[in-house]
């Protein structure tokens, strides 16, 4: 299983185009992105979730699979902090993969997609720079 680490503004939705490419081509494969498994294996592994977990994040859904379902896995994509101990729970050979970027480039494209952008509904922003509209 591949386990891929996403880093924040270094190039991790590339990475995921690729690996969902990946495993479009690799029909028989599990996969599992932020919109919960790929494909025609969704009903299969949807089911195996509790019902009490449906609603909840993806990796948290992964997470509550049966150990087969885990095993079946070839393909795992996640913020760091989500996915970090995903190997320890598998029965079969895991690697993790993350991408690194130069530092100061990625602090100022982690700044103008958060807070110049206001980027994914402003989550970043405190309420002062809500009020104020802009993020300083």
């Amino acid at each position: 299983m591949l386990v891929f680490l996403h880093n924040q503004k270094a190039g991790g939705t590339t990475v995921k185009g690729a690996l969902i490419e990946l495993c479009r081509a690799c029909e028989s494969w599990v996969c599992w992105f932020p919109d919960g498994p790929l494909a025609s294996l969704r009903r299969w592994t949807e089911a195996l979730v509790p019902s009490s977990l449906r609603g909840a994040g993806y990796i948290d859904r992964w997470f509550a699979l049966p150990q087969h379902a885990r095993n079946a896995t070839r393909v795992l994509f996640g913020d760091r902090d989500q996915t970090i101990a995903a190997c320890h729970f598998v029965d079969t050979r895991c690697v993790y993969a993350i991408n690194v970027r130069e530092p100061l480039s990625q602090m100022i494209s982690h700044y103008n997609y958060f807070c110049v952008d206001g980027a994914e509904g402003q989550h970043k922003w405190s309420d002062a720079q809500r009020a104020q509209g802009y993020c300083d």
